[in-house]
């Protein structure tokens, strides 16, 4: 694209036009090819501040907005979970933690769960197969691993936190096949990886 310099000009010429869209997706490549360019990401941020003033949509402003603060340097690790696991009801919980599911922990481990809930009187049976986890109406005589009956938080405390892990063996190994997310990730900026920058400043060169 002629360099980073160019592409640059190019995205203020489009900013110029009050092509905002065109603007962001241009300078993107100079930022991830180059995070330190302050240049680049003053005129994306620039960028989407003004898409996110013009969009209807309150999430899109949000997302715009957040993008703009960002690149600024603005944001702050807050320590907030994405998602209270001990607030949830059961069929989330379990949604969620599939998706928190390391596969290669999982690898090869198979486990049937029978699940009480003593508030909300719901029985399931927690499967895990094939590295993915699925919450399934209870069958007669099927051959359980382990059957717990506990209060939905205390089955969301297990698996959100690790709590008591220790004491409910087979929910416990399941807790610990289970990845972290960083509630503060990078939306528009990327992490930078050293031993990858000189090959993408190349490619922005080209």
């Amino acid at each position: 694209m002629g360099g980073a310099n160019k592409v640059i000009k190019l995205g203020q010429e489009a900013f110029d036009r009050g092509d905002y869209r065109w603007t962001a997706e241009l300078v993107n490549h100079v930022v991830y090819a180059d995070p330190n360019n302050t240049k680049a990401k003053s005129l994306q941020a620039a960028a989407l501040e003004q898409m996110g003033f013009q969009s209807e949509s309150g999430p899109w402003r949000d997302v715009y907005l957040s993008g703009a603060a960002e690149l600024r340097g603005q944001t702050k690790k807050s320590g907030v979970p994405l998602v209270d696991p001990v607030t949830l009801p059961l069929a989330l919980l379990i949604e969620y933690t599939g998706l928190r599911l390391d596969p290669a922990k999982a690898n090869g481990i198979t486990k049937r769960i029978g699940l009480n809930t003593t508030d909300t009187k719901e029985k399931y049976t927690l499967v895990l197969n094939n590295s993915v986890l699925s919450l399934q109406k209870p069958t007669q005589g099927e051959k359980l691993d382990a059957t717990y009956s506990l209060k939905s938080r205390e089955i969301g405390e297990i698996l959100g936190t690790g709590k008591n892990a220790g004491s409910f063996k087979g929910l416990g190994e399941i807790a610990g096949m289970l990845d972290h997310f960083d509630p503060a990730f990078s939306l528009v900026t990327p992490v930078e990886e050293t031993k990858d920058r000189d090959d993408r400043m190349a490619s922005a060169e080209d």
